[in-house]
């Protein structure tokens, strides 16, 4: 090996390979390859990379390392793998609420439950009486009625 950089390492990568490590990407097809590592293909460009070399270079950068070209407001380069936590973290926290959620729903439903059968025994309880208001009712309209009789014979 010579001590100096030989003309490939100044050649373009082949398509199969990262332009930033020269590794093998991996695009469908398994591969033997030990170094190959699955690829990223940048929307604004078109240019293809390795997943790990993209995360690494926009960790400080936000243009494309081939073309330069601006992919985002700077400050705004996250990598996938903080993106991924940030959106399972919040992924969790929605759970457990949903989760906290149905617990409540399930109390209220045995509330609810008992309050019916409560509300039954009410309304079975209540029948008697609410008869016996109704015969009293009937009674006195009854008095009312023989009452009014009476003064009306009595006038007469």
């Amino acid at each position: 090996m010579s001590p100096y950089p030989t003309k490939h390492a100044f050649l373009p990568p082949s398509p199969q390979d990262c332009p930033i490590c020269k590794d093998p990407l991996i695009t469908a097809a398994p591969t033997t390859s030990p170094h190959a590592h699955p690829s990223l293909k940048l929307t604004t460009c078109g240019h293809v990379f390795g997943k790990a070399c993209l995360e690494t270079w926009l960790r400080d950068h936000n243009t494309c390392p081939m073309c330069r070209a601006t992919l985002f407001a700077f400050g705004l380069g996250r990598s996938c793998s903080q993106i991924d936590s940030q959106i399972s973290s919040q992924l969790s926290s929605t759970i457990s609420d949903l989760e906290a959620m149905q617990e409540t729903i399930h109390a209220l439903d045995a509330r609810l439950e008992r309050l019916d059968v409560m509300l039954e025994r009410s309304i079975r309880a209540g029948e008697p009486l609410n008869a016996r208001l109704e015969r009293s009712l009937r009674a006195g309209e009854q008095l009312d009625a023989t009452l009014e009789r009476s003064n009306r014979t009595s006038e007469q």
